[in-house]
């Protein structure tokens, strides 16, 4: 056979095989050209990454914020490789968090395939069909008057038959239709192949809002046609759940008003991406998503959602609907006939889903079922034969009475949820599954019956009561559904408490499987008790698992919660043959639900090894429990009201395990032939037997190697550390050496073709080329992807769209074949055309044969060995055929009997990788290359190299490694035996064992005692061989490396290198690197001076988006807005990429008001557009903003408006027409008013939420604590007159919304008369219980129930709260007192507000105290925030500002912190004009700017705007002069400069008290004006001087005044600081007053120093220039020396 065939073959069959090596589904991995990623900087940062690499961004995936999809064009659609060039493009992006190539999942719809031959006790159940259209019967039923054609034969939704009692025959459907729920209002939406839009039962409640094509990329969900139907899978389902009512045609749906919704998302490849984006699509407006479909329920797939939808679980659950969650409804699935199990199935295993299980019409088991812990609850679907199945609508418009399995049950509990959310819209997921398991009747299912199967021995009656009181079952989880219940327990249902998750530490300490025994172990948990985590009572229980085992079908796993509820986690599937054990496996159970998780869980783990496996498996798998964890969810409260006795767990139980072995102390182990305890190798903490390569953990400091069970301090080739774990873990397959994970390469193995690329081992060959038979690439033809060869016959897949034919590129499919995936695959052999292989699949006839209509087969009405001609008559086959459509030796369809059928010719031999069956030569296993049939084990050749690796044949398998004690000899493929005593060995002579039997030890190969093996020359330690001498080594011991001439350990190689695990050497670190854990720069760990560590290694220079942090000497990221910068934050951008504009240091899509953005240096410019204009980038030119509008930004929104209006969705409008269902809000950053719309429940309201109502819509909705709502909670009636809830009578369990005492039901212990109200069944201090009076609490006075928490009303003097009886109410409640019928005094506790800890009232102003979140009171109301010009003060009181201020910080004028309009913020106080030293900036913000110090007043910046100045200084073209010179005063009388005290350098009189700064080294005393000596240490005590301030020299105290003797300046008492910093502040502000101005003057020929021309330089400071003098800025002011006099120009002049 031709090489290119063989590897088409080959090719072919990998792509339908199982695939030896997966876990979760069949066949190779198939990559898609997508990627997705989740990038930081939103949808414009990912925009730029795509078109960077080539990419197309498809959008965000489903509700996952910042994760997108990516699609590149010139990847392969679909392949077996992934792209792991692109792959690592991607991954270098800083804003890359997370990546992944998307592949294809195999998920199957949850439809019955009956497969009759299997059961064919099946075909001889004889009963008829029930009779439904008894006249009488009808008389008895509720008739709803539906008209359409199927109502009368669903038997699922009304009782039609006598022989049964309704509540067994249906799920109580018509009990919440009565009480008017229809589902309307509620959004379902259906995930599966589509939904026929226009199905005239569908058409009416069809939301396209609810509905998306995920896999053809629209929004019409319609189904792809085609002639199998294959695609009604989701019509089906979406009838269920709301086929219309009373129109005439076909069914009514359980919920027939309820809008329905379909996503196509199945009929497709279905990829993580896809997944998400249907379970994530519009959470906001779908409320249930009802699912079935999951991985294929073939009882040995292990597999449930990955990354990206197990986000979208979590994330509809935390914020889908409102906040409230997403309820996802998954069919538990249809393995029955596999034996598999729904505890396999990650999606029906998870907490947030609602796993939803199968009955038949007689309440019995279906055969399709798989039991599992995690079943919630359960509907009617099909059962055997004789058992009516389920109707709903159909493809192209049609109606179905057929409709079969748990796809059938989980749009019909959708149904009934849409009822329950209906009567309760505000309901959460957990309230929703409470309901559930509340509401579930196992009644019609618990009965202790035979199954009507006899192949299957389970019983029907599997249910067992929890520690809680709760029947539960595996089968059926808590029961059938029942939507009366629901609805009842909905419209009055309270909040659950938040849930809270313990998760306790693994037991990770390594147990063995032993066949045939069980493993037992048991964690004790408190629940996490006093902390934050604390779970009291139970929901979900999750158990965490990783084992190996080469068999994992032989495993069966229970838990054992304290209760004594025992829980299956994974039952004995015979057709799991898998050697991939469990890796953190999460298997949950429902059935702990309501228990107290304090005491001890048993886990048990058996191998009941009672079925051989299909195959032996690909490796030596050593069968260990790994670690095990334990999470539970739930509550620390009661999260039921009134139900302490349904959530009561039992006593509980202990349970103790027979053992007959020795308790062995660690290190050792129990030898079961010896009967005692034995050690194990030093090596070992622990172990299974004596030598090396039987430890189960390791001594402190060693890594274990679990594939090898051995113990060491470092891993070998193949391995990298989990230094977490300790572990030796396997590198990939494609590693030779890895490091940090397993698929991150550091060495290829050059043997296998592979090299190393950005972490990566990848065949040499790139794509579009091939390896030649000199291991020389060449190029493939053009038409090819990749290939095999040269030829366009030699194509592996196809480039572009084309279609792969016979190893051939084509752009459709040729006659004869048919189109699946991107293959063309030959019709049958009769076909001319056809769908499929089958030769019941054809669309046209081959030859002269004609189609029959009804079997689509093409048959002749010639004889055998004759076929008909065009001319219709019967001419002669060939000899070698018995059926032809010609006469050629290839036209033959059937053979004689002694030959067989291969593709359209007779052979008497089949060949290689065929065998015959009836007439037919069939392909073998993938692995054989000969075989007696189609299965992995009927092999009895192997193929020499089958997916990379030699295969053996043992028993019919082919295996990669052979079982102990055989080898695998490839001369012939087969598995033989090695010499007596191995184990392991590599040919069958006595000196090839690689592993010997116990009590004996390898040595040259052969099997010897322990202790034979002769001593090596001694060397220095570490070394292995040492030639020259001893200290001279050659090669190093395992565990060391060799660096020049001596051996060290891996942790002490030198400076500057790292150790080579290869090589076992210490190698040089790159050049940049200081110190590295590989040869090249991205090994670095750490850089030498003058470098900078990066993600590409060390560098002189950090890449654009990264910053140099010159502190640890790396490349920091910039924030993502960011394209250069100088820091993280937002603010510190240089620049900013295409498409953003820098402005103020950060980067913004578009400029605010005022700018605009300039394309080419990318910064927002101001615009040249007057205040109320703004520039448009359609006209070119300035466009007046809307009317009314001061300032608006680039696109005509107002931003700003004139007095009296506020902006309103970018126009202006006055301030008080915010309309009805609208409020006033003021932006915190602008101050601006909007109007901005309340709550939908709120009429007027005073802020957003459903809590800031001010009045209500309707007359039948009334205002609750700032709430609006139509019905108060239990045990209230709404008081229409005074508009509020109020308490019904104590006996009263309901009452009408009239009066108290007006009840409609009683409380337990009381009956209801005829006059509304409830007598008490028994005298006062009893209560009623199984028709006996039974005594209350003593604490109450009636009641309803035994407890302290069952009181109705209270002894005199005790207050009635929540039914319990105190002396005082509790914090959160108010007392109130009234008198009832009798005249008593009653007392009760009634709930404050809820802004309030403390009340006296129920109102929002009544609060004494607020809540803890709540921060401040105003008026007597606790809030949030403080009003508008209103601030906190230090008791948290909400304080009047400043009157002229409209917010502040504080009560004075100078703590505004912002103004009304037209005012200017200056120094915190708002005033109408700049003040003095201020001028206008003239902006739209209002703005003072400050004037330069020498400046009196200005009009702008700058020291040359002046236009006034300060006394001492003169104006003279915008600049003030000083008048004196330094040591001189301005006399203003005399008009003369007169000379200060000798202390003071400047001054403002003549006194030594009139100093205004000093010579060094005397001190400057504000408070006195005064130059004093400072103190030193060592000074005399009797001395006066001043403490003075180091650098400043200013006197902060002086040692006189304060009594206060210091040893050095440095030693400044606290109290001393503040006067510090207030004597620093005011000597500030007279220095800036008055020394510049006061201290220059130049004396030259009579005139003054501002007559000379002075050099105007444009900023606020002038530079010392010839005959000029300098003018210092602000900051020269606070040095403590001025200008000396040598800096003075000098001039003549006399003294004025």
């Amino acid at each position: 056979m031709p090489p290119a065939i063989v590897i088409l073959a080959l090719f072919t069959a990998a792509l339908c095989a199982v695939n030896l090596r997966t876990v979760a589904a069949d066949g190779p991995r198939i990559y898609r050209n997508e990627w997705a990623l989740h990038v930081e900087g939103g949808t414009a940062a990912a925009d730029r990454l795509a078109s960077k690499h080539g990419f197309i961004n498809k959008g965000q995936i489903g509700s996952l914020e910042d994760h997108y999809l990516f699609v590149h064009r010139r990847t392969w659609k679909r392949s077996l490789r992934s792209s792991s060039h692109r792959h690592a493009l991607l991954q270098r992006e800083p804003e890359v968090r997370w990546l992944q190539q998307q592949v294809v999942k195999r998920r199957v719809k949850r439809r019955v395939k009956r497969v009759y031959s299997m059961y064919p006790w099946e075909q001889r159940v004889q009963h008829s069909s029930p009779q439904v259209n008894n006249p009488a019967q009808q008389d008895n039923l509720w008739d709803p008057h539906f008209n359409d054609e199927k109502w009368d034969k669903m038997w699922y939704l009304h009782c039609d038959r006598p022989e049964f009692a309704c509540q067994w025959s249906d799920m109580n459907v018509e009990a919440a239709w009565k009480k008017g729920y229809t589902g309307k209002g509620v959004v379902v939406s259906i995930l599966d192949d589509g939904s026929e839009t226009d199905h005239p039962d569908l058409a009416g409640n069809y939301d396209p809002d609810a509905s998306s094509d995920i896999n053809g990329g629209t929004l019409d969900p319609t189904p792809r046609y085609e002639y199998t139907n294959e695609n009604r899978h989701g019509t089906r389902c979406a009838g269920e759940v709301a086929a219309m009512g009373n129109n005439s045609f076909c069914s009514v749906g359980v919920a027939y008003k309820a809008s329905i919704g379909g996503v196509r998302m199945l009929d497709g490849d279905v990829t993580d991406s896809v997944e998400a984006a249907s379970l994530g699509l519009n959470p906001q407006h779908i409320m249930i998503y009802s699912a079935s479909w999951g991985p294929d329920d073939d009882g040995k797939t292990v597999d449930g959602p990955a990354n990206l939808a197990q986000k979208t679980f979590q994330a509809g659950a935390e914020n889908g609907r409102d906040k409230l969650g997403s309820i996802f409804v998954w069919a538990s699935g249809n393995g029955g006939r596999t034996h598999d199990s729904c505890g396999c199935d990650g999606y029906t295993n998870s907490i947030y889903t609602i796993s939803v299980s199968s009955a038949s019409e007689q309440g019995k088991v279906p055969w399709y079922l798989e039991p599992c812990a995690s079943t919630l609850a359960t509907t009617y679907s099909s059962g055997a034969p004789h058992e009516r199945k389920v109707i709903t609508t159909d493809l192209r418009k049609g109606c179905t009475e057929s409709h079969t399995g748990t796809s059938a049950s989980a749009p019909m509990a959708a149904g009934i949820l849409a009822l329950a959310l209906e009567a309760n819209p505000m309901l959460t997921w957990r309230d929703m599954q409470y309901i559930v398991v509340m509401a579930a009747n196992p009644s019609p299912l618990d009965r202790d019956t035979e199954s009507a199967y006899p192949r299957d021995p389970r019983k029907e009656s599997d249910f067992v009561t929890n520690g809680a009181g709760l029947r539960v079952s595996h089968n059926f989880g808590f029961g059938l559904m029942d939507a009366g219940k629901m609805v009842e327990l909905a419209e009055s249902w309270r909040r659950v408490p938040e849930q809270h998750v313990c998760e306790e530490d693994p037991n990770a300490q390594q147990r063995a499987i032993t066949k045939g025994e069980t493993i037992v172990d048991t964690k004790t948990t408190g629940g996490c008790n006093g902390t934050d985590h604390h779970v009291k009572y139970l929901e979900h229980v999750v158990v965490e698992i990783s084992l190996d085992h080469p068999c994992r079908g032989h495993l069966s796993i229970h838990i054992t919660s304290p209760s004594g509820t025992r829980s299956t986690l994974l039952p004995e599937r015979q057709f799991d043959s898998s050697s991939d054990g469990l890796k953190d496996w999460a298997f949950m159970t429902t059935h702990c639900w309501g228990e107290q998780p304090e005491g001890d869980w048993i886990l048990e783990v058996k191998d009941l090894g009672q079925q051989n496996c299909q195959r032996y498996g690909l490796r030596t798998v050593l069968p260990v429990l790994r670690k095990w964890k334990l999470i539970l969810y739930g509550t620390a409260e009661h999260p039921l009201y009134k139900r302490d006795e349904e959530s009561r767990p039992h006593t509980p139980q202990t349970r103790e395990e027979p053992t007959d072995e020795e308790e062995c102390e660690d290190g050792d182990y129990y030898d079961r032939s010896k009967q005692r305890c034995r050690h194990c190798h030093d090596s070992c903490a622990t172990c299974h037997g004596r030598h090396s390569g039987q430890c189960l953990s390791c001594h402190e400091g060693n890594y274990f190697v679990e594939d090898e069970g051995t113990c060491s301090e470092e891993c070998g080739q193949g391995y990298y550390k989990d230094e977490e774990e300790r572990k030796c873990l396997d590198c990939s397959a494609d590693c030779l050496t890895c490091q940090v994970s397993a698929d991150h390469c550091t060495s290829c193995d050059d043997e296998d073709g592979l090299k190393l690329f950005e972490n990566t081992c990848v065949a040499q060959c790139s794509e579009g080329r091939y390896m030649d038979e000199n291991d020389v690439c060449q190029d493939c033809d053009d038409s090819c992807d990749t290939c095999t060869g040269p030829d366009a016959t030699d194509c592996v897949t196809c480039a572009d769209e084309d279609l792969l034919q016979e190893s051939q590129c084509v752009e459709s499919c040729s006659s004869g074949y048919f189109q699946q995936e991107y293959e063309c695959l030959k019709c049958h052999a009769t076909c001319a055309s056809c769908s499929g292989s089958r030769d019941d699949q054809c669309l046209t006839c081959s030859g002269h044969l004609e189609l029959d209509e009804d079997t689509h087969r093409c048959i002749t009405s010639c004889e055998d060995g004759e076929y008909g001609t065009e001319e219709g008559k019967c001419e002669d086959c060939n000899i070698i055929c018995k059926k032809c459509n010609g006469s050629q030796a290839d036209q033959c369809l059937e053979c004689h009997h002694d030959t067989n059928l291969y593709d359209t010719t007779c052979v008497q031999y089949c060949g290689n990788r065929r065998y015959p069956e009836n007439g037919e030569c069939h392909p073998c296993h993938p692995s054989c290359l000969g075989c007696i049939g189609g299965e992995i084990n009927q092999c009895n050749q192997c193929i020499t190299d089958y997916e990379g690796e030699d295969h053996f044949l043992y028993q019919g398998t082919c295996h990669v490694t052979c079982p102990p004690g055989l080898y695998g000899d490839t001369t012939d493929q087969v598995c033989k035996a090695c010499a007596p005593g191995c184990i392991a060995c590599d040919g069958p002579a006595d000196n090839q064992c690689t592993l010997c039997e116990e009590e004996r030890a390898p040595t040259d190969g052969r099997c010897q005692s322990e202790g034979s093996q002769t001593d090596e020359a001694e060397c220095a330690e570490g070394c292995h061989s040492c030639e020259e001498g001893p200290d001279i080594c050659d090669s190093c011991d395992e565990d060391y490396y060799l660096t020049e001439d001596t051996c060290v350990r891996r942790t002490n190689c030198p400076s500057f290198t790292y150790p080579d695990d290869q090589d076992r050497e210490c190698r040089p670190c790159h050049d940049n690197c200081e110190a590295c854990d590989g040869p090249n720069n991205q090994n670095c760990n750490s850089c030498k001076e003058g470098f900078y560590k990066t993600p590409d290694g060390c560098s002189t220079g950090c890449p654009n988006r990264y910053y140099k942090d010159d502190t640890n000497k790396e490349c920091k990221p910039c924030d993502s807005s960011c394209f250069t910068c100088s820091g993280p934050a937002s603010f510190h951008c240089l620049s900013c990429a295409d498409g953003d504009f820098l402005h103020e240091s950060s980067c913004r899509s578009t400029c605010p008001a005022g700018f605009i953005g300039n394309a080419e240096s990318h910064e927002c410019v101001e615009s040249s557009c007057e205040q109320d204009q703004y520039y448009s980038s359609e006209t070119g030119r300035c466009e007046d903003c809307p009317y009314n509008c001061r300032a608006c930004d680039n696109d005509g929104d107002c931003a700003e408006c004139a007095p009296t209006y506020i902006v309103v969705d970018g126009r202006c409008r006055p301030e008080e027409t915010c309309e009805d269902g609208e409020y006033q809000d003021r932006d915190r950053d602008t101050a601006e008013l909007s109007c901005r719309p309340c709550h939908q429940s709120c009429k007027t309201c005073s802020g957003p939420s459903d809590t800031d109502c001010d009045s209500c819509k309707g007359d039948d909705t009334i205002l609750d604590r700032g709430e609006c709502i139509t019905s108060c909670g239990p045990g209230e009636y709404m008081d229409r007159r005074e508009k509020k809830c109020k308490a019904c009578h104590p006996t009263c369990k309901e009452c009408s919304d009239e009066y108290d005492d007006t009840c409609t039901a009683c409380n337990d212990g009381f009956l209801l008369t005829d006059a509304s109200s409830c007598e008490a069944g028994c005298p006062p201090g009893q209560f009623l219980h199984h028709g006996d009076c039974d005594s209350c609490h003593r604490e109450c006075k009636t009641c309803d129930g035994p407890h302290h928490d069952n009181c109705l009303s209270c002894q005199p003097g005790s207050y009635l709260n929540d039914q319990q009886c105190s002396t005082h109410c509790p914090e959160g409640t108010f007392e109130e007192t009234y008198e009832d019928d009798s005249g008593e005094t009653v007392l009760q506790c009634r709930l404050c507000h809820v802004n309030c800890k403390t009340c006296h009232g129920e109102g929002e102003e009544d609060c004494m105290e607020c809540a803890n979140d709540i921060k401040y009171k105003q008026d007597g109301r606790c809030v949030t925030e403080c009003q508008e010009g209103h601030y906190p003060d230090l008791t948290n009181e909400c304080q009047q500002c400043w009157s002229d201020c409209e917010t502040c910080d504080g009560p004075r004028n100078d703590q505004c912190v912002t103004c009304p309009y037209n005012y200017y913020l200056v120094l915190g106080k708002c005033l109408e004009d700049c003040p003095e030293g201020y001028y206008d900036t003239m902006r739209q913000e209002k703005e003072c700017g400050e004037c330069h110090p020498s400046c009196a007043t200005c009009n702008e910046g700058g020291n040359y705007n002046c236009l006034s100045c300060p006394y001492g200084s003169k104006l003279g073209e915008g600049v003030c002069y000083p008048m004196c010179e330094e040591h001189e005063y301005y006399v203003e009388k005399t008009q003369i400069c007169e000379e200060c005290d000798n202390s003071c350098k400047t001054c403002r009189g003549s006194t030594a008290h009139d100093c205004l700064s000093c010579e060094a080294p005397y001190g400057y005393h504000a408070m006195k004006h005064l130059c004093t000596a400072c103190c030193e240490e060592g000074s005399p005590e009797n001395e006066y001087c001043c403490i003075c301030h180091e650098s400043t020299r200013l006197c902060i105290t002086d040692r006189e005044a304060e009594g206060v003797q210091f040893s050095s300046a440095d030693s400044i008492p606290t109290n001393v600081a503040y006067i510090a910093v207030a004597t620093f502040i005011c000597v500030v502000i007279v220095v800036l007053f008055f020394v510049v101005f006061g201290m220059l003057q130049a004396r030259s020929n009579g005139r003054l120093c501002w007559a000379h021309k002075y050099q105007q330089v444009p900023t606020t400071r002038y530079e010392k220039m010839n005959d000029h003098v300098n003018i210092l800025s602000q900051e020269d002011f606070y040095n403590e020396d001025s200008l000396s006099e040598d800096e003075i120009h000098s001039i003549d002049s006399t003294r004025h």
